[in-house]
């Protein structure tokens, strides 16, 4: 188990990434509302020349943590299936 720097530390990094994403959220979650499938929203994002947290295109895998972080921290409401 980290100290408790390395956990505060951890947790503003969450929360800096998460702010990051305030502006895609939204995209995400209509995109997911309508049935688009993850891989492809990461696809739209690149197209549109966003970048994930680290400056990478987008994978799948980040579409899927970037939605859950953003629900986990209240930022947005889980999109309806």
């Amino acid at each position: 188990m980290g100290s408790i720097i390395e956990r505060i530390q951890g947790r503003r990094r969450t929360q800096k990434a998460a702010d990051y994403y305030l502006d895609i959220l939204p995209l995400l979650k209509d995109w997911t509302e309508q049935g688009v499938p993850q891989e492809e929203q990461a696809g739209m994002l690149n197209a549109m020349g966003k970048l994930n947290y680290e400056g990478k295109p987008f994978t799948q895998v980040m579409v899927s943590r970037v939605l859950k972080r953003g629900m986990e921290l209240g930022q947005i409401d889980p999109p309806r299936l």
